[in-house]
């Protein structure tokens, strides 16, 4: 039996859910002027962040396979770092292009890190997954920080500075290049 308070609680909860739900379903569609709707426009900085990410993890996904055991890198690895690039690129990169080349710096430091450790945490979960398939281990809780720790490891494989220095000296290129293209065609 619930608490008649909590059920209270819980209807309340659910009325002002609905409320708000239909509130920003049934708004006017804005016509002209709503910086709001702008962000999702496709922009030359988005689609130049977006291509030159794509190019970079492709990069780093091939120079991070000497790294892996015995040269044996998964094969996602590749169309993994090209996704996440575009995405990153189109979502990060892109949105603040424009800001100068100073901000730049800053973004492509924080995309490069970004990636980075999407890359591992993606590499991480998957590892997480086969092991999970063949009863590694005991329960949901148990798997889901096995993750990490696959991820941990993996990590320590790339911990070179060939490949850091590559990750963050070539964020902050491809945000200069950003930068470049959303200047000029804005």
């Amino acid at each position: 039996m619930i608490d008649p308070i909590v059920h209270v609680c819980l209807l309340h909860g659910l009325r002002s859910s609905l409320k708000i739900g239909l509130k920003f379903c049934l708004r006017p569609w804005p016509v002209g002027g709503n910086n709001k709707d702008k962000r999702f426009m496709p922009t030359a900085g988005r689609l130049a962040g977006a291509v030159f990410l794509a190019l970079y993890g492709w990069y780093i996904a091939g120079i991070a396979i000497p790294y892996f055991p015995e040269a044996n890198a998964p094969g996602y690895l590749i169309p993994l770092c090209a996704a996440l690039g575009v995405f990153f690129g189109w979502r990060m990169l892109g949105r603040h292009a424009g800001l100068g080349y100073q901000a730049a710096i800053g973004q492509g430091l924080t995309v490069g890190l970004v990636f980075g450790f999407s890359v591992l945490f993606v590499m991480g979960f998957m590892q997480m997954i086969s092991k999970a398939m063949r009863h590694h281990y005991d329960g949901p809780m148990e798997a889901l920080l096995g993750s990490f720790t696959e991820a941990g490891v993996i990590a320590l494989y790339f911990a070179s500075i060939n490949i850091i220095a590559s990750i963050l000296i070539g964020g902050v290129l491809c945000a200069w290049g950003t930068e470049y293209f959303a200047k000029r065609y804005p």
